[in-house]
């Protein structure tokens, strides 16, 4: 399908992440497990910060992000403002893992996506 001139002219940008979070997930256990590199990922503990390098609070969980955008530098992994677009490259890369994926959903915890306007998006630790 394709997108509407008009529409299309006032997306800035399309992100679609998926994460796996738990209080104890291990991010190369998971990498390791689906052989995807992460666009993000920390151990519980680890050091964070702001993009501009202050130092925040240790990361509280594990996680491990894989999505259509990396940051910090934006940079794009597809060049489409089509949200469907970006859900088949994400499924296309998961899908085949999927079982494992659904293991560590079961074993370690929460597992979610995100869609939108990334410039609004703050990840929220699981509970």
């Amino acid at each position: 399908m394709t997108l509407n001139p008009w529409h299309e002219s006032h997306i800035r940008r399309v992100a679609v992440y998926f994460n796996l979070t738990a209080p104890d997930l291990d991010p190369k256990t998971v990498t390791e497990a689906l052989g995807i590199s992460p666009d993000q990922s920390a151990k519980r503990g680890d050091e964070r910060r702001y993009f501009a390098g202050q130092l925040l609070s240790p990361h509280e969980v594990g996680y491990w992000r894989f999505g259509t955008l990396i940051k910090p530098s934006h940079h794009k992994k597809l060049d489409s403002k089509d949200i469907n677009d970006h859900f088949r490259f994400l499924l296309g890369r998961l899908l085949p893992h999927r079982d494992r994926i659904l293991a560590f959903a079961r074993e370690e915890g929460l597992s979610s996506s995100y869609c939108g306007n990334p410039r609004t998006f703050t990840p929220e630790p699981a509970p």
